[in-house]
């Protein structure tokens, strides 16, 4: 047999032991992912098989109930990431606090003489206060400079 005829005998029937030219072997019987055909690939030993039943981890997040500490610690970071309230933001804030004290004063028999002077400033008598509220609570600032 000459070798024109071997070389189209092999073209036409292709023997079952050769591989297609489109795979590459590997080491220990491993093959390349060079085939184009996704359904023609065939698994590496050890692994599990496309059409096996194997659960994938799900991307997706699952909704976590937060406990009370996580709700605090997700309110102060909220709080931290926002731009600090305005003048006027405070104002507000210090003047609905200040009504609240009052009135809970007068539910307990204490009158308390305090008129607002400007935003944040009241007068107690003739005592100057300059209040702010800092982590959700009616402070009196103190001296200066």
């Amino acid at each position: 047999i000459s070798q024109t005829q071997v070389r189209s005998s092999r073209t036409t029937a292709p023997s079952p032991q050769r591989k297609t030219p489109s795979t590459t072997q590997l080491p220990h019987g491993h093959q390349s992912p060079l085939r184009s055909n996704a359904s023609a690939r065939t698994p590496s030993p050890g692994l599990p098989s496309q059409s096996s039943p194997v659960r994938s981890r799900s991307t997706a997040a699952v909704p976590v109930p937060a406990s009370p500490k996580d709700e605090v610690l997700i309110h102060r970071m909220i709080r931290a990431l926002s731009p600090p309230p305005t003048v006027s933001q405070m104002g507000k804030l210090v003047d609905s606090m200040v009504k609240e004290l009052i009135r809970n004063l007068q539910l307990r028999g204490v009158d308390l003489p305090m008129r607002k002077v400007t935003n944040c400033v009241y007068l107690i008598n003739n005592k100057r206060l300059n209040l702010a509220v800092i982590s959700d609570k009616l402070v009196v600032k103190v001296g200066g400079g």
